[in-house]
């Protein structure tokens, strides 16, 4: 049993991707009573990787919004693999929503659709086949649970 979050929603998007859609999400969610957190809403000097995961450890539920550069993405393959292993451990809820994309992709884990995981962020280069791994098997999890799919049509 987890204790009660400190947040109840905790959401991992593409910025370049879903910031509009996201904040969007995130008002409408705390309209109705729901704290949410999303990466924009932290303050300057902290340590971003270190409170990151703190949100997600003290968040009840996780919305990941696998659009179809999240896994570009090294902040986003790293937020997946603690929101896997809160989900694991301790709970957590976890609620995907393939935007754009086909929870299939991230299961099947084409050639094409891979062969760039990671490496999206400028100047970031990951040559650690551990943690490449890592993240592969972490899409391919969350491939694997029910979500929602969406697209850029309303």
């Amino acid at each position: 049993q987890r204790s009660p979050g400190v947040y109840g929603v905790f959401i991992s998007y593409k910025q370049n991707d879903m910031l509009h859609t996201v904040s969007h999400l995130k008002g409408a969610l705390e309209r109705r009573g729901i704290r949410t957190f999303v990466d924009f809403t932290l303050d300057g000097g902290v340590q971003f990787q270190r409170e990151i995961n703190d949100v997600i450890e003290q968040s009840e539920i996780a919305v990941v919004v696998a659009s179809q550069s999240y896994h570009f993405s090294p902040w986003c393959l790293n937020e997946l693999v603690k929101i896997l292993e809160c989900q694991k451990k301790g709970g957590l809820i976890l609620l995907p929503i393939f935007w754009g994309i086909n929870a299939r992709e991230l299961r099947e884990q084409s050639i094409l659709f891979m062969e760039n995981i990671g490496q999206g962020e400028k100047g970031f280069k990951q040559d650690n086949p551990h943690q490449i791994q890592r993240w592969r098997d972490a899409l391919r999890a969350l491939g694997m649970i029910k979500g929602w799919s969406a697209s850029a049509r309303y």
